[in-house]
């Protein structure tokens, strides 16, 4: 039964069903600690059909906490400089009480987005300049609007696992947990392709 199966499995079937070619890594991350049981960390990644620049990947490591722990997600290369750390969310509750937030916040300078999406990072000034385009910005909104889950990163975490990122900046988009549904990984390559065409 597929519920069964691993998730390393399903997405292994899902590419090799789709005719893509899976790339994936599992390794012991047990500590001294917990060695009454095997902690494993899994990486599993693959390009879409029409371009080896758009990947999916989904990754695990027990030893991490937060969103670095699970994630999955669609990546394309961007032309920025390593040291630009972005994310954008949907904003929650919490920011509009005016929570501390423990990371400079920017402002897209367009009042919907700043009213609906909140961004932060390190050097976002500089993600800015590629992201100021109305059709981007557009684009972007409207994922982030119907995709509530996800969020847009540039650098945030490391996906140097991917031969293709192991230098220069990417963009994608990325949610805890692993995506399993063959449908919405679908409408993820789709999503970032239509940003990959107007950057």
């Amino acid at each position: 039964m597929e519920e069964d199966k691993p998730a390393i499995e399903i997405l292994k079937d899902y590419a090799s069903q789709t005719g893509r070619k899976a790339r994936f890594q599992e390794s012991d991350k047990s500590t001294f600690l917990v060695h009454s049981h095997i902690m494993h960390g899994r990486i599993i990644y693959f390009p879409d059909r029409q371009s080896d620049k758009r990947y999916f990947a989904a990754y695990s490591n027990p030893r991490f906490f937060g969103i670095r722990a699970m994630y999955s997600g669609v990546f394309i290369p961007v032309d920025l400089p390593e040291s630009v750390n972005v994310q954008i969310r949907k904003k929650t509750i919490f920011d509009r009480l005016r929570f501390l937030n423990m990371r400079k916040t920017y402002r897209f300078d367009e009042r919907q987005l700043d009213r609906k999406l909140l961004l932060t990072g390190e050097h976002a000034d500089r993600a800015l300049s590629v992201l100021h385009d109305p059709k981007i910005q557009h684009e972007i909104y409207e994922f982030m609007m119907n995709n509530p889950r996800y969020w847009l990163l540039i650098n945030d975490i490391d996906i140097s696992y991917i031969p293709e990122f192991k230098t220069g900046s990417y963009l994608g988009f990325l949610r805890a947990n692993w995506e399993l549904d063959g449908d919405e990984i679908e409408h993820l390559f789709r999503s970032i392709k239509r940003i990959e065409k107007l950057l």
